[in-house]
């Protein structure tokens, strides 16, 4: 059985690059802070490969049509399920105030 993939806008891209600078500034330790997003991008291949035989996270329509949020640690996975696999749209610190958010 094939199992799916996850793909990453931009944003969500971006949202990686920052929350790294920002670990490892907070951490002082590289190696640590890599460890904390290496285990983040795999919660959030998990999404991907488990596409479409369980459907993870809990839906959030009021952010956008077919948006689902699970969360990691802190932080939480904003994505959507797409043919083969899931797209990740962003990747924000738990604290925001994503709920009010439109994608």
């Amino acid at each position: 059985m094939r199992t799916g993939k996850s793909k990453y806008s931009k944003a969500a891209r971006d949202d990686i690059k920052i929350l790294s600078e920002y670990l490892i500034a907070q951490v002082g330790n590289r190696k640590n802070a890599m460890k904390i997003i290496r285990k983040l991008l795999e919660a959030a291949e998990k999404l991907g490969q488990n596409a479409p035989r369980v459907k993870m996270g809990q839906q959030a329509s009021n952010i956008g049509q077919d948006v689902r949020l699970v969360n990691h640690e802190r932080w939480i996975i904003v994505f959507r399920y797409v043919p083969n696999g899931a797209f990740i749209m962003r990747i924000i610190d738990g604290r925001q105030d994503y709920v009010n958010w439109k994608l």
